[in-house]
């Protein structure tokens, strides 16, 4: 049995086996051009069970040419023929199932952008005759990724390479969903497409419901991808407005802070001073400003983030210190001082679901690790063993990361993040995380009652905590809040699988 997918440049040059977890791979057949695609369709057979399609936009833009005053008469004769041509396979290969993939934008062609909606709207028609009058019931349509995802290079043709990982994913679950759903007899389907439920049996109706709730789960985790892609992509540009700043938790002085706020701000940034010149000997680079985090009551010293001259400069102080801490070559009253580069609460928390998807997958054969300390932080996956130095084999971004691994992830495994986000987010979490959800987020209590002292906690304002000290508190379990830890009860699991318990999270937590 073979899966079948005939695409077009969109697809096939970004389409590789396994891209998304838990949907079938597919053999690809390049396919820009309506004659083309007549040979495929009729060279399939029997043992092509899955085929899906996504051409269309190609064969109406070719047909409609230079005559784009009057295209109408073009899009009709061409969205005609392909449909026939897909029908007659259809009822040729009546034991397969074929997916049909909506139309994308055009923006390189004024005529298609206008007719967009009409395309759309007949292709759908054809689909839905061909459905009710074949009584086959083996072709459907795939819906599009949304238009606000569809983000194009400079020729108005092709997709950037994250929508057209956007659009491959959305099409891809779509197709999966549809293929893997129980057949059902287009006997007792209504003109609309609708299964008439009172001709059904209780079974047949449970089972027709439950599909519909599967598709509409894939839909909105596409939709939850698109909105969290373009976020990541506004918090990195945000961030890279930072990178000539630093951020310093764990400071002390052997003289006390002064209370009147100008005289705080020189002691600090004297401080600052000091530890730059002892990380770089000769260091040139200038203080243009500095700021106070919001500290808790027990740190006499508070989180500064302070503005260096120029990103240089400012990537300089970081290297220099991440060095000297690698080497254990820091002096004793700077063992617990943390630097940092500045992003966003958004980034942040992105790093702590990284992480947690990193430590799920590493395994002997290869290990995964978070890359934390730049605008728009990235997971890296490299062979097993120590590091050799080399490059990492494989490289997501966030979303990339989410998308592959999130059914390996579970509710338990985000304690960190839900911590972190507090509720700086509600109501938007899924559009931002994606694995976060409001429901799991209430059911999280901190262990401790008074405010996080560490950098990086929700309350925190500046960079990012994105080593030891951005740890998160510790966690009792879902079900119960403190209750829940005393009876080891277990949390819901974001997909399949068994929870740790409150006791576990909260000796996790405690190691930080």
């Amino acid at each position: 049995m073979s899966n079948i997918l005939i695409a077009s440049s969109n697809v096939y040059r970004y389409y590789k086996p396994g891209m998304v977890d838990g949907v079938r791979d597919y053999t690809v057949l390049k396919c820009t051009q309506s004659e083309i695609f007549n040979a495929a369709m009729t060279n399939l057979g029997e043992n092509d069970k899955f085929v899906l399609i996504s051409v269309i936009e190609n064969f109406v833009s070719d047909a409609v040419g230079a005559d784009s005053d009057s295209p109408d008469s073009a899009i009709a004769s061409c969205i005609t023929e392909v449909m026939k041509v897909v029908r007659e396979t259809a009822e040729r290969l009546p034991n397969s199932k074929f997916g049909f993939t909506m139309p994308l934008e055009r923006p390189a062609l004024p005529w298609y952008q206008e007719k967009k909606e009409k395309i759309t709207i007949m292709v759908d028609k054809f689909l839905k005759t061909i459905s009710r009058e074949s009584k086959i019931g083996n072709v459907s349509k795939i819906d599009c990724s949304p238009i606000l995802s569809q983000q194009f290079e400079p020729d108005m043709v092709h997709l950037t390479p994250a929508a057209a990982k956007v659009f491959l994913e959305i099409m891809l679950e779509s197709a999966e969903a549809l293929f893997s759903a129980e057949e059902v007899n287009l006997d007792d389907v209504s003109d609309e497409g609708e299964v008439l439920d009172d001709e059904l049996t209780l079974e047949q109706r449970v089972g027709h419901l439950e599909r519909k709730a599967g598709l509409q789960d894939k839909k909105n985790i596409g939709n939850d991808l698109v909105f969290a892609r373009i976020r990541e992509e506004i918090n990195s540009n945000g961030n890279k407005a930072k990178e000539d700043r630093v951020v310093i938790n764990g400071l002390k002085s052997k003289t006390p802070m002064p209370t009147e706020t100008r005289a705080r701000i020189d002691h600090l940034r004297k401080i600052a001073g000091e530890i730059f010149e002892t990380l770089i000997p000769g260091f040139k680079g200038e203080i243009v400003y500095l700021t106070q985090g919001k500290n808790a009551a027990s740190q006499h010293i508070p989180m500064i983030e302070v503005k260096m001259n120029s990103a240089e400069n400012a990537h300089e102080v970081r290297k220099a210190f991440a060095d000297k801490r690698k080497k254990k070559q820091l002096p004793d009253d700077m063992k617990d001082l943390f630097i940092a580069n500045s992003v966003n609460l958004a980034t942040r928390i992105r790093i702590d679901i990284l992480k947690a998807i990193a430590k799920k997958i590493s395994n002997a054969k290869e290990t995964a690790y978070v890359s934390g300390f730049v605008s728009r932080p990235m997971m890296h996956i490299r062979k097993g063993g120590p590091p050799s130095g080399g490059k990492p084999i494989r490289s997501f971004t966030f979303v990339d990361a989410v998308a592959k691994y999130r059914r390996k992830i579970t509710d338990s495994d985000l304690g960190a993040a839900y911590n972190r986000a507090g509720s700086a987010f509600a109501g938007q979490l899924k559009q931002n995380f994606i694995l976060l959800n409001e429901q799991d987020s209430r059911s999280f209590e901190p262990a401790f009652d008074g405010p996080s002292a560490s950098y990086g906690s929700s309350r925190s304002t500046g960079g990012a905590g994105t080593g030891s000290r951005g740890g998160s508190a510790s966690w009792r379990s879902r079900g119960g809040a403190r209750a829940g830890a005393r009876s080891g009860s277990t949390s819901r699991p974001y997909g399949k699988g068994k929870k740790r318990s409150g006791d576990d999270l909260q000796s996790s937590a405690t190691k930080k």
